[in-house]
């Protein structure tokens, strides 16, 4: 793909003309396949900072909090994320 680019050539017509090499049995052909994968942004962001269950985990004191405090906590953090 990038010679066909790098060339300005389709790839439909650099691979035409491969197989067309291969059948007269100029070329060999052995065809690959590949796929990337990659992470979107909120991805990224969990790979940075955890997912949303352990950012709450890592945000509780050591000593621990009341459901109170804690659902005060959350209200806050939703309220700033609606913005």
């Amino acid at each position: 793909m990038y010679f066909s680019l790098s060339r300005l050539l389709m790839s439909q017509a650099l691979t035409g003309a491969l197989f067309s090499l291969a059948a007269s049995s100029m070329v060999l052909l052995d065809p690959k396949s590949s796929e990337a994968y990659f992470l979107t942004v909120e991805g990224m962001d969990y790979a940075s900072k955890g997912s949303p269950e352990a950012q709450l985990f890592k945000a509780v004191p050591r000593e621990g909090i009341s459901k109170d405090e804690l659902f005060v906590g959350i209200s806050r953090s939703l309220s700033i994320l609606m913005l």
